[in-house]
């Protein structure tokens, strides 16, 4: 779902769609999350259709990291926060050394 936030984020940069999302992800367990993406959901489907049927599509997807506890979770979002910027690093370094070549 990190794509989502993302596309989400270019088109309203500090945005309250930002902070209601996070109540999906950053809820104590997947009973309140569940309830927080309901309510996300009836909010924002008129602005971000795609976005929010996105959520609802891959729910079973989403859903066992609420088997964790809070603090591994915000390990698994950092690591992979980590690794986008580290994978758009690589294809930053490998489009300068083609580009070196020529």
């Amino acid at each position: 779902m990190g794509n989502k936030m993302g596309v989400i984020r270019k088109h309203a940069a500090h945005s309250p769609i930002l902070s209601d999302l996070k109540t999906i992800y950053q809820a104590a367990d997947e009973q309140k999350d569940q309830a927080a993406l309901d309510r996300v959901t009836e909010k924002w489907s008129p602005k971000y259709p795609n976005s929010m049927k996105r959520w609802k599509d891959n729910w079973d997807a989403v859903s066992p990291i609420f088997k964790f506890s809070t603090t591994v979770r915000k390990v698994i979002y950092t690591t992979n926060a980590i690794e986008s910027l580290n994978s758009t690093y690589r294809c930053i370094l490998r489009s300068s050394a083609v580009a070196i070549l020529f």
